[in-house]
């Protein structure tokens, strides 16, 4: 996804471009270049299946659209800050809590509170290569910032990401969050990518029931360019 303005924001919808059921509202602002992640909660991931996805928001372009799905909880880690990166949880070196991890799986940590405090809510999951080196001058493997509710929030891995988190002593620090808990998804083995849709244009493709379709001026057509009535 490659973003136009500093301002931009991307929210899914249901198929009939409603909010999704379950009081769960899926919208992100200041969104960056990159991949970028939305973990759907039952309610919402059933509505997808069913109905489909509609992809919302503004100056931003979709290159592709991917469907993940939980593997696993595999960090019980808990972090609460409410002072500013003062505190944090080690693992140190343990590599089989991310021996199933690939490139291309998401990682992603649990936000159960936003609290009070600077402007800007993030959290980082950093590598050190032995206990010698000082936390200040460790790698960030992750760091995600502009967290604004509560949830999931999940990030695609590379290779070196991946082979940070098995090889080094990982630490994870949250400023003004509570994080509880890392959890690692996988993708679809079937093929359900969304490709070249411009969030500016005015037509908008979705996935429902299994198929790709088409909405351009409230009527509905197949890939093909059928009209559905």
């Amino acid at each position: 996804m490659t973003t136009e303005a500093t301002d931009a924001c991307v929210k899914l919808q249901d198929g009939s471009w409603h909010e999704f059921g379950g009081g769960e509202e899926y919208v992100r602002y200041d969104v960056p270049s990159g991949s970028y992640a939305f973990v759907l909660g039952e309610a919402a991931a059933d509505s997808v299946a069913s109905e489909g996805v509609c992809v919302t928001g503004k100056h931003y372009t979709i290159t592709k659209v991917e469907i993940y799905y939980h593997k696993a909880k595999i960090w019980d880690v808990s972090v609460s800050d409410n002072t500013g990166w003062k505190q944090s949880e080690e693992i140190g070196h343990n590599p089989s809590i991310f021996a199933s991890l690939e490139a291309g799986d998401l990682l992603g940590a649990e936000i159960t509170a936003i609290n009070d405090g600077a402007t800007w809510h993030q959290y980082t999951i950093r590598g050190r290569a032995d206990e010698d080196t000082e936390w200040e001058d460790l790698e960030d493997i992750i760091f995600v910032n502009g967290i604004n509710k509560t949830g999931f929030y999940a990030t695609k891995l590379s290779s070196a990401q991946v082979n940070s988190l098995k090889t080094k002593n990982i630490h994870v620090a949250a400023q003004y969050l509570d994080l509880n808990g890392i959890h690692t998804y996988t993708a679809s083995k079937t093929a359900t990518a969304i490709d070249n849709t411009s969030a500016e244009a005015k037509a908008v493709k979705l996935i429902r029931d299994g198929q790709l379709y088409i909405v351009r001026d409230n009527k509905t057509y197949t890939l093909q360019g059928q009209l559905i009535k």
